[in-house]
């Protein structure tokens, strides 16, 4: 019960409690008409419009990201996390603008609020942010895997060492901590894929139910995410 209270304290864990909620709504309003229709797209938009609000400075952490990541001397990996980064950053502010024009502090000359407009360059580099990031956990995976395959060939050939027990455990608790590294890429990854699908479903690549569905898998993940890293840190407390 202590890590779900940690959970529900956290900011990161409320977020995605209401990622949740909005993506379910926007999945209802794609897929059926009721009777509390208005109110459920009321709803939707105070949702939606408290998490635009509460990250308005998160576009800082991504273009720290960015910056961070052009001085890698690893090139491929520097790119990557680049691309990632940099696209995530342009995304917020893309959405920052979007919003500002919705709730009427910018205007358009022409009368016509172009926070339509704004909304579809977010929608696309947000897309561009996720491939970065998809890209960069592949080659991580390529890299742990192999790291794998030489632990687990040195740990076979340390078997027929008796003499060796201490060495042995070392390499033992290598292929432990490189496996449960590779357990945590691939669940990042399979975020990040989840989560194509919600500026998908809002450039109209796929069917905006499927894209709020992919929102609420997605959430699901991270929720899963946040409650674990707060079980760990209750168990070392």
């Amino acid at each position: 019960m202590d890590p779900i209270v940690k959970l529900l304290q956290q900011s990161a864990g409320q977020d995605k409690i209401l990622r949740v909620l909005q993506y379910t709504l926007r999945f209802v309003l794609s897929s059926s008409k009721t009777d509390v229709f208005n109110v459920i797209i009321k709803l939707e938009h105070h949702i939606t419009l408290t998490r635009k609000i509460t990250r308005t400075t998160r576009d800082l952490f991504y273009f720290n990201k960015g910056i961070i990541a052009l001085q890698n001397p690893d090139k491929i990996d520097g790119i990557g996390r680049a691309v990632s980064g940099f696209g995530k950053c342009i995304w917020l502010l893309s959405d920052h603008i979007e919003l500002l024009y919705r709730i009427g502090i910018f205007s358009s000359e022409s009368g016509k609020s172009p926070a339509t407009k704004w909304a579809r360059i977010s929608n696309w580099l947000w897309l561009l942010g996720y491939l970065g990031s998809i890209a960069l956990y592949a080659r991580q995976l390529k890299i742990i895997s192999k790291c794998i395959e030489k632990e687990m060939s040195r740990l076979h050939s340390l078997e027929t060492c008796s003499d060796l027990v201490i060495t042995d455990h070392c390499a033992s608790t290598n292929v432990s901590s490189l496996q449960q590294q590779k357990l945590d890429i691939q669940l990042q990854m399979l975020q990040e894929l989840v989560d194509c699908g919600i500026p998908a479903g809002s450039l109209g690549l796929i069917h905006p139910t499927a894209g709020s569905a992919a929102g609420i898998l997605s959430s699901f993940i991270g929720i899963y995410q946040v409650f674990v890293s707060v079980r760990n840190l209750s168990g070392h407390s």
